[in-house]
Formats: structure tokens, C-alpha cells, sequence
């Protein structure tokens, strides 16, 4: 199979992937962005922080906060001052937020465990290095070919 078929086997995959978890949290009746604030705050034992969740899933500030807004009028989660830092907020799960939690996402939990635990450890291994590979060589190589496109542009400009 030529690069060309492979990477748009990944992508369709990728795809594919994103379309399954964006019907789960329609499914469960949140947004997208709401779905995984509350996945990961579910994770978090000791209760996580807004720039967690953001450092965690790519997402900027500002949809997280809107998803942590909807969360919390929906009565899910609770959201008090950092020990740590008082500029934030520490954010924990209501009763009502686990009860939601354990119908909507403790299913994913085991089922993404099973699935994950099935491949072989080597083939877990290689997912997850081969796609942090391909993203870091993605980020450098766009960077790489638009500063060579920037300096071509500069010298034809003289």
C-alpha cells in the first residue's frame, strides 16, 4: 500500500474514531467538549483543575470553560478555590455528576479497557509512539516547509 492510501486509511480511522465519541456524548445528551470535561474530571481522583482539562485534551480555555458552565448549572460538578493557587478552581464531581458518570461513562471506561488490554502490549506500545511520532514529525516538517516558504517569499520580494 503506497503512503498516500495509508495515510488516508489513518485519518478515515481517525475519524472514524472522533464520529463513534461524538455519538457517545450525544447519546449521553452533552456537547462534545462537555463530554470529555466530564471524562476526565470522572478520571481524576483527587478532583482536577480547568488548565488540566485543557492541557489533557487540546482544548483552549475558553470551551472548557463553557463546557465546565453547562456542567455546573447542570448541577454536576462543584467548583472550589485551589489550596494551591486561589486564581483556580479546583472541580469535583456532585452525587448527581457521579450517578451521570457511572451511567455514561463507566461503560466506556470498561469497554476502552477491554479493547485496550486485547491488543497485545507491543501493539499498544507502537499506537500510541507511532502517533506521537507522526504528530511531532507533522508540527516540524509544516514548520520546516512554511519558514522555507516565508524565506523564499522574503528573497523574492528583494
Amino acid at each position: 500500500m503506497n503512503f498516500h492510501k495509508q495515510l488516508m486509511e489513518f485519518y478515515a480511522i481517525s475519524n472514524e474514531i472522533d464520529a463513534f465519541f461524538t455519538q457517545l456524548a450525544i447519546q449521553s445528551g452533552l456537547s462534545v467538549s462537555a463530554h470529555w470535561t466530564l471524562y476526565f474530571i470522572r478520571q481524576s481522583q483527587n478532583g482536577c483543575t480547568q488548565k488540566s482539562i485543557c492541557k489533557q485534551w487540546s482544548m483552549s480555555k475558553q470551551t472548557v470553560n463553557s463546557a465546565l458552565k453547562v456542567l455546573n448549572k447542570k448541577g454536576m460538578i462543584t467548583l472550589h478555590p485551589s489550596e494551591k493557587d486561589r486564581r483556580s478552581k479546583q472541580i469535583h464531581l456532585t452525587p448527581e455528576g457521579e450517578a451521570f458518570a457511572k451511567k455514561h461513562l463507566d461503560v466506556i471506561f470498561a469497554a476502552e479497557e477491554k479493547t485496550f488490554m486485547e491488543l497485545s502490549e507491543s501493539s499498544r506500545t507502537a499506537l500510541i509512539q507511532g502517533s506521537k511520532d507522526y504528530l511531532n514529525g507533522l508540527q516540524k516538517n509544516l514548520a520546516d516547509i512554511l519558514q522555507k516558504q516565508q524565506s523564499e517569499e522574503t528573497k523574492g520580494d528583494l
